[in-house]
């Protein structure tokens, strides 16, 4: 082998090693309160018709996920709520 070899060999054993050593370790308590953290959102949303100005395409029912966050905000992507007329969170494990 080449010492260039060896050399990347040992860069790549070293970093998984330090990689292994400051991972935290995963625990069941972290997951559950994670899996806790979680909303469903739905949304009814116009988007504005681009078409027509000043007019509206029909309502349109979204839903996607979130997390919540701290302060006991709603972490989600802009596209489930952009454009939303009504946002309705349900919680995790909640069957209204």
């Amino acid at each position: 082998m080449h010492v260039k070899s060896i050399k990347t060999i040992f860069r790549v054993l070293l970093f998984l090693a330090v990689a292994v050593v400051i991972t935290p370790v995963y625990s069941a308590d972290t997951g559950q309160e994670v899996e806790k953290s979680v909303v469903q959102i739905h949304t009814s949303q116009r988007r504005p018709d681009l078409f027509n100005p000043w007019s509206k395409m029909p309502t349109n029912e979204i839903s996607g996920t979130g997390v919540i966050i701290t302060g006991n905000r709603i972490l989600t992507n802009a596209h489930v709520v952009m454009f939303a007329s009504q946002v309705y969170v349900q919680p995790y494990q909640s069957s209204d």
